[in-house]
């Protein structure tokens, strides 16, 4: 009976860790194992990547370097792109936007998106939209930061 409960525990682990490793777009297949091996450990370390991930951004992310100029300060966020301003959401919807002629360009992954933003026929004026969005949207509302992002 013992047996048969230290079984069933190993496996509700396993399935636990797959379930949440697949809610946040990690290989179920593996942290199902690693469930089953390290058990309640296993479930723990998946829940917790996530806040880990987040502490080594903040201590490592966001490289700033400060210009000074006749008493201003400017910063400068150096190797930051759209792709970083973007949520993981924003990174998965298809995206149009109107060139300087008013034409619609699109439907694009948000890849083909941010190389249009690298090559100069984005600014922060242009009017974009995607399927979550009830109307178009100037690029600078949906990314207040977009004037300080690097192309």
């Amino acid at each position: 009976m013992e047996s048969i409960l230290t079984v069933a525990m190993w496996l509700a682990f396993g399935t636990a860790s797959a379930y949440y490793a697949k809610k946040q777009r990690r290989n179920p297949y593996v942290w199902f194992f690693i469930g089953l091996f390290l058990g309640i450990f296993g479930l723990l370390l998946l829940l917790m990547l996530p806040l880990l991930q987040r502490f080594k951004n903040s201590l490592h992310g966001n490289q700033h370097k400060t210009q000074s100029t006749q008493n201003t300060t400017v910063t400068v966020d150096l190797g930051s792109s759209l792709m970083r301003a973007a949520s993981q959401e924003q990174k998965n919807l298809m995206w149009y936007y109107l060139d300087r002629a008013n034409e619609q360009k699109g439907p694009m992954s948000f890849n083909a998106f941010d190389k249009q933003w690298q090559e100069g026929s984005l600014t922060g004026a242009t009017l974009i939209w995607n399927e979550h969005l009830t109307e178009w949207k100037v690029l600078e509302e949906l990314f207040p930061n977009i004037e300080c992002i690097s192309k």
